[in-house]
This record gives C-alpha cells, sequence and structure tokens, in this order.
C-alpha cells in the first residue's frame, strides 16, 4: 500500500496543510507517500502549483501522469477538480479515493459540517466524521506518539472563547507586517480610531489579551505569504478581518463573511476600508465578528479531526 497525496493549484491554504500533515505523518509510520501535483484538469487548465506549497526537500514532486498507483494505493486530495483529473490518470488501476471537504457544503443527509473534514473512499460516496469515518481511516497511516502534531488547532483554540462586546469598537494590528500597516495604523489613530499594536516579541497571552478586547484586525501580508497567522489569531478571537488582496486573504477560511480587503500597499484603501467597517459596525459588526469565529473554529476542528483520524490508524490495512 502507499498514500498518493495529490496537491492541486485549486486548494486552499488550509487543504495544503491538512494534506501535507498527512503525509508527513504516513511517511513516519512507515508507508510509502508519494506527493504528487497536478498541471491541468480535464475542463479547465489552471497553473502549476507554486513548489513551496509543501516543505521543500520532505516529499518528491510528480506529476500525475508520472505516478501510477496500483490497486490497493490510496489517493488522497481535497479539490473536487483534482478527482476528474485523476480518474483520468488512474481510474484503470482503481486505487481507493478519498477527498477532504475543506468548504461549507451540507452533505445528502442534510448535516452541516462547516470545515469538520468529510472523507467519501469511492466517488460520490459520502462519509460523515463518524466512528465509520475512523474506522476507514485505520486503514490510511499510524502515527507513533513522537510525531508531534500539527500545533494550528491548539494555536487557534488559545484565542477563542472571548465573549463578543458590542463597545466602542478598537482596531488591532500586528507591527511585524511591516512600515506600510504601521503607517495606516498611525493615520487611523490621527483620526480617532482606537488602535492597538500586536508586537512581534508578545507572547502568546499578551497577543490573546489585545485580540480579544479589539473588533477589527488590520493585516497586510507579504505577497508570496500563503498563510497569514496573525489574521487567523484575529479571527478566532473573533474580530474582523480588514487584509490587503493577497493569496493569504484569498485563503482565509469561512464564507468571506467577516473578511473586508483592500489593495496591497494603498494605503488611503486600507485607511478607508477600515472606516467603512467601523461606520458599519452598529448594524453587521457582531455577525461579522461570529462569522470569522465560526470560521476559525471550522478549521481547528478539521484539522483536529484529520489528526485524530491518523492518530488512530492500523498500517496493516485492517480495520480495529
Amino acid at each position: 500500500m502507499r498514500l498518493i497525496v495529490l496537491l492541486s493549484p485549486g486548494d486552499r491554504w488550509s487543504a495544503t496543510a491538512l494534506l501535507v500533515a498527512a503525509a508527513r505523518n504516513a511517511a513516519a509510520a512507515g508507508i510509502e507517500t508519494i506527493v504528487a501535483t497536478q498541471t491541468s484538469y480535464e475542463d479547465r487548465e489552471r497553473p502549476p502549483l507554486p513548489r513551496p506549497a509543501a516543505p521543500p526537500g520532505e516529499h518528491a514532486y510528480l506529476d500525475l501522469a508520472a505516478t501510477v498507483p496500483a490497486r490497493g494505493d490510496w489517493v488522497l486530495f481535497a479539490d473536487p477538480l483534482a478527482h476528474h483529473a485523476a480518474l483520468a490518470h488512474y481510474g484503470r488501476t482503481a486505487p481507493r479515493f478519498v477527498q477532504l471537504m475543506m468548504h461549507d457544503r451540507a452533505a445528502p443527509t442534510g448535516t452541516q459540517h462547516g470545515y469538520a473534514y468529510r472523507l467519501f473512499a469511492k466517488p460520490m460516496d459520502w462519509l460523515a466524521p463518524t466512528a465509520t469515518t475512523l474506522a476507514l481511516g485505520r486503514q490510511l497511516a499510524e502515527v507513533p506518539e513522537r510525531v508531534r502534531p500539527v500545533a494550528l488547532p491548539s494555536r487557534l483554540r488559545a484565542f477563542a472563547g472571548a465573549p463578543l462586546s458590542d463597545g466602542p469598537p478598537d482596531v488591532a494590528f500586528h507591527a511585524g507586517d511591516g512600515d506600510f500597516v504601521t503607517r495606516v495604523a498611525d493615520a487611523l489613530g490621527a483620526a480617532g480610531v482606537r488602535v492597538r499594536r500586536v508586537a512581534p516579541a508578545d507572547v502568546v497571552a499578551k497577543r490573546v489579551e489585545i485580540l480579544q478586547s479589539a473588533a477589527v484586525v488590520l493585516a497586510a501580508p507579504g505577497a508570496r505569504e500563503a498563510l497569514h497567522l496573525p489574521t487567523l489569531e484575529g479571527m478566532a478571537a473573533g474580530t474582523i478581518a480588514v487584509i490587503a488582496q493577497s493569496p493569504a486573504a484569498q485563503a482565509l477560511p469561512g464564507d468571506g463573511r467577516g473578511i473586508v480587503t483592500y489593495p496591497a500597499n494603498d494605503r488611503a484603501a486600507a485607511v478607508a476600508a477600515v472606516k467603512d467597517v467601523l461606520q458599519s459596525y452598529p448594524v453587521d459588526g457582531l455577525a461579522m465578528r461570529q462569522a470569522n469565529a465560526s470560521a476559525a473554529a471550522g478549521l481547528a476542528t478539521g484539522c483536529e479531526a484529520l489528526l485524530d483520524l491518523l492518530a488512530t490508524s492500523d498500517p496493516t490495512g485492517s480495520p480495529a
């Protein structure tokens, strides 16, 4: 048995993180693991996936057509379009396909799981995250106790749980984002907005205290950042995210109700975006904050679900 982890240009960073975590854990358990990338789909083209999506040097990068699975192999993926492409290459050898569901969609039973992941082992067969799913996952991998779990779930949980206040909204920003976001914060402060600074050296408890007391988090991730932890921490604390247009913004969890974007490096647009949020806050603020807190909690749940599944696996292929 081999595990083929299929990364796709259509994956959000959160899906990529879970897929790479599965590859790491399976490899640590002694299972032959291949990370494959796809460069095209049957029905439409997308640009190739950049190699930094998985840790450099940890896995070989193989195109779909160059990886031929056997009948007992597993193909793990997230993007539904990746399934179409994989079927074109892999359908004749009939491996077992497993999909991580990373978006809000109700299962056929009507159960809404949000970001809590679901698996199906055959096309269009849905399995809720129950004991049945875990029994299926026992055939996937075994994670030794020495393997450190992904830290993202516990990190997001640390910022959650504060009651959402309907008082005057504060704006928090992370100084580690650079001079641009500091200048935006200075402009907001000059306009009478109460701004709170999160320093890179602040310990978790200090960041939690600042973000849980804020209503808006201002972010300016770099153009090459696929993951912006300060924004995720703020969302977990129940803040509205005002973030520069970037890959990190596109990859944030949820349906976008609590996320506002502005053109990157446009200070006037960033100031205006924050002011618009503050102006509409009495009407929409709490709903936007609740949406972000729920999205971050769902992401943490999805990460934990995958870790639980991998941790309760049996590499022999026999359900426990």
